[in-house]
């Protein structure tokens, strides 16, 4: 009888392990701003005011890491794409990483906000430098309706304002 109560513990056990790999992580909930950053998920389509006014702009928000990043893929699938991931500090402030086309990561900290907007701007002690180098500075999120979002993209170069790029998106998917 023995023989067989450790046979049956030793499975149990063994069962327990292989359940504990496949469960799945809690869910992280963020700041308010981060939450509000989380409900983007899904496809965006809009226009875009870059080199050409009016170009069709693609952008696709997906969360990741049980919920604790935002990915957002900017013209995906083109020689163009850029990638930034959203994410709450320690501290619960939003951050963000641009993996931008100009060859650069700014690190962006949000600065400012309210229910209906987002700013984030370039943190300080990162690897950019700002007074010599092109970059993205400024960010700015204006949550319109649902489904609707502006992104105003600032880039910098010199140390000064270069251009505002202003995405116009409509959720899509």
């Amino acid at each position: 009888m023995k023989k067989h109560v450790g046979v049956y513990l030793v499975a149990f056990l063994v069962a327990g392990v292989a359940m504990a790999g496949h469960m799945a992580p809690p869910s992280h909930s963020g700041s308010k701003e981060f939450e509000r950053m989380k409900s983007l998920a899904g496809v965006w389509t809009g226009t875009g005011c870059m080199e050409l006014t009016g170009q069709p702009v693609r952008v696709e928000y997906r969360v990741t890491g049980a919920g604790s990043a935002l990915v957002e893929t900017l013209f995906p699938g083109t020689p163009e794409e850029m990638v930034s991931v959203y994410y709450d500090d320690k501290d619960g402030m939003l951050n963000m990483i641009h993996y931008c086309a100009l060859g650069n990561r700014p690190h962006m900290k949000m600065t400012s906000h309210t229910d209906k907007m987002i700013e984030l701007e370039l943190a300080p002690g990162g690897e950019i430098d700002a007074d010599h180098e092109a970059h993205m500075h400024f960010l700015k999120l204006t949550f319109e309706e649902a489904d609707k979002l502006t992104a105003e993209w600032t880039a910098y170069d010199a140390g000064q304002k270069k251009s505002v790029s202003t995405f116009t998106l409509t959720r899509s998917k």
